[in-house]
């Protein structure tokens, strides 16, 4: 009976208390006010037409390209491995949806791909070819995510000042962390409904498990993507910034990503590729969706940029006590313009 304790007065008074902390909590104009909503859409579609984001997703897209067979091969060398270590055919799996999925000419490289990486593992012998393309897909695709980072200060409108060395090892890390992140979300997209059942039949779980099972790979697989978006986008721009700001742009980018992907399975539900680009459609839908990924990827960080350089104490701060940073001599007045309104905003 303790909650009896509380009239309706006391509530009345914890939700003022709560609103007007809100309020001085820092919470942009933008999120109550329609106009300055309709100002910020303006400004991020200025930003998006003057930072060219289809020539930098289109340079982005270039440099993944050479990362994607060494990808394919260390993806066809885990799957073996997981079908030595446990009982769970996840090989077999992706020989069927290479022969139910891959164009014609594509699926002899790709099953053959699958049978030397089983081979190889399954005699238990370390393959010179698995690390060297291991470190073929972490080099190629750091380029791409360095094509990104560019991207992303350009969005900012700064220029990189860090130490190139620095600068790799950073493009490094995030490469191996996005393949982790997006290797785990294809595997639970693709296999996710077959390891499902594998679980449920090795651990002998009832049917709440599977229930929890299919809403749960979907739920992961969202916040795998969004948890890599906001480290790309808080570790990326060479820019100081507070990691809730990033929020907006990652769950932008990660929907629209993911928007991307049923689009693309409606497509080929719908239409064959193959009577249109014939031997080509493999490669052009993979172009296809590397390229949309990139845009979508950009897409976020122009987001967060447009909010930050307003709203983010850290970022506001950090632009007007390096203007050496910014591109030109315009944006460093910008970038004063905004420190000033911000500290009239705050007070």
């Amino acid at each position: 009976m303790r909650c009896n304790r509380y009239g309706l007065g006391h509530v009345m008074g914890l939700i003022m208390q709560a609103r007007t902390t809100t309020q001085s909590s820092g919470l942009p104009p933008w999120f109550r006010d329609r106009a300055q909503l309709k100002r910020l859409a303006k400004v991020l579609s200025r930003e998006v037409r003057s930072d060219d984001l289809p020539s930098v997703a289109a340079e982005a897209t270039y440099h993944s390209l050479f990362a994607i067979p060494a990808m394919l091969l260390v993806f066809a060398a885990l799957a073996a491995l997981v079908n030595l270590v446990t009982d769970f055919p996840i090989s077999a799996h992706l020989r069927t949806i290479i022969f139910r999925s891959a164009p014609g000419e594509a699926r002899t490289l790709l099953a053959s791909m699958v049978e030397d990486a089983v081979t190889r593992v399954g005699a238990r012998g370390a393959s010179f070819g698995i690390v060297s393309a291991s470190v073929i897909a972490l080099w190629s695709g750091s380029n791409g995510v360095l094509t990104l980072v560019k991207a992303f200060n350009r969005a900012y409108d700064v220029e990189e000042t860090r130490p190139r060395l620095g600068m790799r090892l950073r493009t490094i890390g995030l490469t191996l962390l996005g393949i982790v992140m997006i290797t785990t979300t294809f595997t639970l997209f693709v296999f996710g409904h077959d390891l499902g059942m594998w679980l449920l039949d090795r651990l002998d779980l009832n049917s709440r498990f599977w229930i929890m099972w299919q809403l749960g790979r979907w739920l992961l697989s969202a916040v795998l993507i969004i948890f890599f978006l906001a480290v790309l986008y808080y570790v990326g721009p060479n820019v100081a910034q507070s990691f809730r700001w990033i929020s907006p742009g990652s769950i932008a980018a990660a929907l629209t990503w993911f928007l991307t992907l049923l689009a693309i399975k409606l497509y080929l539900l719908v239409a064959d590729p193959g009577l249109t680009y014939g031997a080509f459609s493999g490669v052009i839908l993979l172009m296809s969706l590397l390229y949309l990924t990139a845009l979508a990827f950009v897409f976020g960080a122009e987001i967060n940029a447009v909010l930050e350089r307003r709203y983010d104490p850290a970022t506001v701060r950090d632009l007007a006590n390096h203007p050496e940073k910014l591109d030109r001599p315009e944006d460093v007045v910008e970038a004063e313009q905004h420190a000033a309104a911000y500290r009239q905003r705050e007070g």
